[in-house]
């Protein structure tokens, strides 16, 4: 969930420091905990100990077949990326694919050593935001106009791989951030998961009175109150909404959005005790024990939780609106797969990015590691959390941070902790945000 600054990507300072984001993304939602019952994140370092520098036996590759290179940022994620490629070269047997793999914090500094070089991969992936847009004005990628089914990604996807009238690749997978509650402190109270801000707060009030702790809210990396606002004023907002925040046409200091900021205010006394010194490992553990009923969380989360409580018995609902009538996500992507413009294998390398974004390719992904890109793709019947999340996510507005206009509201948030000590009201703390959005009315 990070954008990476660097040689022939994004420009320190364009948006984020991402170098720093990325260590600190190593710590947040969604993206560095294995998911759907693979190995956690931390066994990667050991998992890159045992396996060679590819990830699949070169004695199974076919040796009148093209050979391209592709890179990965999850180790922890081998053992079904092995059977994703295994899949794809099985239906195209003139084809073997190389994926080797770059622990997420390598990753960025890697790809623009290797892009410097002239010796990055024939399938790039670009960590979402900034980078691909660049990549593609400095003509490091090719566009893959009419060879990407775009019509059928979701709209969180269409928007990082579509821009400026080309289509350039396609997401591995994608991350969605949600609301996780409780079910049996729920269902032990008669409650039901909100579809409204006044059943949010009532449903709230009565937690509270009856001694549970409604919401785990740790703020000492202000990362989970970032999403708290950011999908508070996307659910205000809604896809049109947002589009005309990155346009220009609307402000998070309207009136009508300035109540995102006040929800997170009016809330403060049913968070969890000493929130403020409280990180966000610590909060989800909080959460995981059972200690607070609601939480914000990503959808690779709750592998996390299992691994704090295997017991753990938890569901998912999208963030409402004021009204009622929408409910939100926000959603961000894996690593963007394009085709290298100096790749000597251009035809295979544009075979396999647009095989990814194919349904069948995305129903793996969808059973087995993350949430999937294609519309139509939910994660099978035994999976009812991630069909949950999947389910959730309507309207399906993209994480703010992944888009150029409004990549620099995590800083403005992150630094923005005031707004729980009385330093900053509603309408103090929506002005730093929007100081922080540089919007482009083509956008």
């Amino acid at each position: 969930m990070t954008h990476d600054p660097g040689t022939g990507q994004v420009e320190p300072g364009s948006t984020r420091d991402a170098d720093g984001m990325a260590e600190l993304f190593e710590r947040r939602l969604t993206r560095r905990s294995a998911v759907r019952g693979l190995v956690a994140a931390g066994a990667a370092g050991s998992l890159m100990g045992a396996a060679p520098a590819f990830a699949r036996s070169t004695a199974r590759k076919r040796k009148t077949a093209t050979t391209i290179t592709m890179w990965g940022n999850h180790p922890e994620w081998k053992p079904v990326l092995d059977r994703l490629i295994a899949a794809f070269e099985k239906t195209h047997p003139d084809i073997n694919v190389e994926l080797s793999y770059k622990p997420g914090p390598q990753y960025t500094a890697a790809l623009n050593t290797a892009l410097a070089g002239g010796a990055a991969p024939d399938v790039i992936g670009w960590i979402e935001g900034d980078a691909i847009r660049v990549g593609a004005k400095a003509k490091q990628i090719d566009a893959l106009d009419g060879k990407i089914p775009v019509a059928k990604l979701i709209p969180a996807a269409r928007a990082q791989v579509a821009f400026n009238g080309h289509v350039y690749g396609s997401p591995l997978a994608a991350y969605t951030v949600g609301i996780f509650y409780q079910r049996p402190i729920f269902k032990k109270y008669g409650l039901k998961p909100p579809t409204n801000w006044a059943q949010l707060m009532a449903v709230t009030k009565k937690l509270a009175a009856e001694g549970v702790t409604p919401w785990s809210m740790p703020a000492k990396d202000m990362i989970i109150p970032y999403f708290f606002y950011i999908m508070a004023a996307s659910s205000i907002l809604g896809q049109d909404g947002y589009r005309g925040l990155r346009r220009g046409t609307r402000k998070v200091t309207e009136p009508q959005v300035l109540k995102a900021a006040q929800l997170m205010i009016d809330l403060q006394e049913y968070y969890n005790k000493g929130f403020q010194a409280v990180s966000y490992a610590e909060g989800k553990a909080l959460f995981a024990q059972g200690r607070a009923a609601m939480l914000i969380g990503g959808s690779a989360d709750y592998t996390g939780y299992k691994q704090v409580n295997p017991k753990v018995d938890v569901g998912v609902f999208g963030f409402p609106s004021p009204s009622g009538n929408r409910h939100v996500t926000v959603t961000g992507m894996e690593l963007l797969y394009t085709v290298n413009a100096k790749s000597s294998h251009k035809p295979e390398a544009t075979t396999l990015v647009a095989w990814l974004s194919s349904k069948g390719a995305q129903q793996v992904v969808a059973n087995e590691l993350a949430r999937p890109i294609a519309v139509g793709a939910v994660p099978s019947a035994s999976n009812r959390v991630g069909r949950e999340m999947v389910l959730a996510g309507a309207p399906d507005i993209p994480v703010w941070y992944s888009q150029p206009e409004t990549g620099g509201t995590f800083g403005a948030i992150t630094s923005a902790g005031g707004i729980f000590t009385g330093d900053l009201d509603a309408a103090g703390f929506a002005q730093k945000v929007q100081a922080s959005i540089k919007p482009n009315p083509k956008a």
